[in-house]
């Protein structure tokens, strides 16, 4: 198969390995070459889904676990989360790390993300491909900025920003991201202060000029909120949950 697959027969490959995970008989070796030519030449992956998760449990329970890693990919692939959580534990490589984190953080799952970020900051005193150091940084950087650590998460960001892997786009855009985010921050503090002010006329402003205390607040009101229509085409409100912001 993964001959077929390097010549740009993925057709053939994809149906050869259609037929090794209908098969009774059956190894990690083959269904994790079989899963991963579907996962390259299918146009459909969920409509295999059935195949994939049979041909998963006729394996034995050794082989079982040494082919979580494919159906973790495999689940995150056809964005089924909550079946990937089953098998989002253990990573032992950056890659892994990163679609397990993915995964906790899609399921709430803060507890587990949080042991997984421990994990990964153990596995930064080892050695690793600049492919796993970048998937490893992307997945430290969004736990981060879910549960609000920015200035951290701008670290990680930074790092993974240096590497010249398929996240790189993430990095730099997350970069600016996060200086969007601050931005709202303040923002929103802004707009707290003037409704803070609202009721107070006892000003300069209000004494001798009547009038001016709200039409003042009115256009710093206005200003603002032309600033916030202006961040959110880049991170919507409704997004800012990923960054620990509650609305």
């Amino acid at each position: 198969m993964r001959g077929l697959s390097e010549i740009n027969m993925h057709q053939d490959a994809l149906e050869l390995a259609k037929q090794i995970l209908a098969e009774e008989q059956l190894d990690a070796i083959s269904f994790n070459a079989a899963l991963s030519a579907i996962l390259v030449g299918s146009d459909d992956l969920k409509k295999l889904s059935d195949l994939v998760q049979a041909a998963y449990h006729h394996l034995p329970k050794m082989d079982q676990q040494k082919a979580r890693h494919q159906m973790l990919g495999y689940f995150c692939s056809i964005n089924d989360m909550k079946s990937a959580m089953n098998f989002a534990s253990n990573p032992n490589n950056g890659a892994e790390l990163f679609m397990a984190m993915d995964v906790c953080l899609a399921n709430d799952r803060l507890d587990e993300a949080e042991k997984l970020f421990f994990r990964g900051k153990n596995k930064m005193q080892g050695a690793m491909s600049d492919f796993n150091w970048s998937m490893l940084f992307t997945a430290m950087a969004h736990y981060c900025e879910r549960t609000g650590n920015l200035d951290e998460a701008e670290r990680y960001w930074l790092q993974a920003s240096e590497l010249d892997e398929p996240l790189l786009q993430e990095a730099l855009t997350g970069l600016v991201k996060i200086q969007i985010v601050r931005a709202w921050k303040q923002l929103q503090q802004g707009l707290g202060q003037i409704e803070k002010f609202k009721p107070n006329i006892n000003t300069t402003t209000a004494l001798t000029l009547p009038g001016n205390h709200d039409i003042l607040l009115a256009d710093a009101r206005k200003e603002l909120e032309a600033y916030r229509e202006a961040l959110e085409k880049i991170v919507p409100g409704k997004d800012m949950w990923r960054f620990g912001i509650k609305i």
